[in-house]
């Protein structure tokens, strides 16, 4: 069992002697509580492991299990001095999860400012380190950690320990957090960082989806999108909208890990919860910047609200497979999303679109929509009119139609990510897979009656 370590980073502080920071959990009398004065019975408890000399959280599914610790009298914690104090903490589960799997956090901090909440993700059971700027917050009395209550299935178990503070970094150009006068992550300013990369020089692909098979989010092509809440950051994150070639796009700054953006549709007046039953798939075109390494991930979560709680519908994409400043298409199928692939999705309330990992560059999208596409199967090439052998194949697939020649066929991975791409012109078609790798790909197919999505699987 790997351990959390929290560390509270600060560019100034100034609290009397206490009894509470810092803290090892190696005196029971430093343990967290969880809220009970308020029980919910989602909720789990809040304990030390005199053994280990950990705090550990174990909660239910379908909350968001929580601790906290107060600080008072000569133990307030002043976050005033400088904007950029920075919290540190690494994080660990207590259990094992899949290498690539994120998870969304909270970390909340009650000031004499008021209350300060940010969202932070892990990725798998690695032990890893989050940065947080909290900003100018004043004296800070409580400080509150939630972590996702669906880890390992029915409970989110994880430890934390040694929570500290101590000086904040001096900035550099590579320490992968805006900083200083730092224009962008590790870029710009008077600091001697290497100069911050621009927007893109041309605009998206216009789409040529029909408008009756899309509902549009964000997009010049299409119609209005259904009225919203409004748009909120997070995370220390900016969104601008920005002009390339004429075209409106959203510029997403990510100074600080986990940031993003989130629509809002809970029921008030004209604003409804989305129906997304009837759609097959997500589309969204994405251009970012920067040096993307391993675990550097793009998500969108559709948080629906059927159930009576929020449930996130997930899908991931590992940014370091795609290729920096270009434009990418991707379609993503919901059956094929990372997290609650099949959940209901008639009362959405919340999209979620927002950095996770490490940290990369900045991000531009357009042309956020979903759609409706019937998907193609061995089972059911006929309704599409088109028929694909041998599938599944070591080497190749035969697509072939009997009413119209196919103008092209493009190969996507699972990410969204095109791998190959042919233009035949023919009513009989090969794609060569024998480059690929195993496992599930999505041919989208292209004839002078219209597209269809034809689903491949390399043994």
């Amino acid at each position: 069992m790997k351990k959390i370590t929290l560390l509270l980073i600060l560019l100034t502080m100034s609290f009397g002697y206490s009894q509470t920071l810092p803290l090892d959990f190696s005196d029971p009398g430093q343990a967290f509580t969880w809220d009970s004065a308020n029980p919910d019975p989602n909720l789990g408890a809040a304990t030390i492991n005199v053994t280990t000399e950990k705090l550990e959280l174990f909660g239910n599914a379908g909350a968001w299990d929580n601790a906290f610790i107060d600080f008072t009298g000569g133990d307030v914690v002043d976050l005033s001095m400088e904007l950029n104090n920075t919290i540190s903490f690494t994080m660990d589960p207590l259990s094992t999860l899949p290498e690539m799997e994120v998870r969304t956090h909270r970390i909340r901090l009650t000031t004499s400012a008021g209350t300060h909440e940010v969202p932070f993700t892990t990725t798998g059971d690695a032990e890893q380190t989050i940065l947080i700027n909290p900003g100018v917050l004043g004296n800070m009395t409580q400080l509150r950690i939630f972590i996702d209550a669906g880890v390992d299935g029915p409970n989110g178990n994880y430890a934390i320990d040694d929570i500290q503070v101590v000086a904040d970094p001096a900035p550099t150009c590579t320490d992968g957090i805006m900083n200083g006068d730092e224009e962008g992550i590790d870029c710009g300013g008077t600091g001697g960082c290497p100069d911050c990369p621009g927007p893109p020089d041309t605009a998206a692909t216009t789409p040529a989806r029909d408008q009756a098979d899309v509902l549009s989010i964000y997009s010049d092509a299409y119609t209005t999108p259904p009225p919203s809440n409004g748009t909120q950051v997070f995370a220390g994150a900016t969104l601008n909208g920005i002009t390339v070639e004429s075209n409106n796009t959203l510029e997403l700054i990510t100074p600080l890990a986990g940031g993003g953006f989130q629509n809002q549709y809970f029921a008030d007046g004209a604003v409804q919860p989305i129906d997304l039953s009837a759609f097959t798939h997500i589309h969204m075109d994405i251009y970012f910047n920067g040096t993307p390494i391993e675990g550097s991930i793009f998500q969108v979560i559709v948080q629906d609200y059927s159930a009576g709680g929020a449930v996130n519908i997930r899908d991931a994409f590992d940014v370091n497979g795609l290729a920096t400043d270009q434009w990418h298409s991707i379609d993503a199928l919901f059956t094929d999303f990372v997290e609650n692939p099949t959940a209901a999705r008639t009362q959405v309330s919340q999209l979620i679109f927002s950095q996770a990992g490490p940290l990369f560059g900045d991000i531009y999208l357009d042309n956020i929509y979903f759609y409706t596409e019937a998907t193609a199967s061995v089972d059911d090439n006929n309704l599409a009119k088109f028929k694909i052998f041998p599938n599944p194949t070591q080497d190749s697939w035969t697509v072939k139609t009997e009413t119209t020649n196919i103008t092209s066929i493009t190969v996507f991975n699972v990410l969204g990510k095109s791998v190959l791409s042919i233009t035949p012109n023919t009513k009989e078609a090969t794609i060569n897979g024998s480059s690929l790798k195993t496992g599930l790909y999505f041919a989208q197919v292209k004839t002078a009656q219209g597209m269809s999505s034809l689903k491949l699987v390399k043994r």
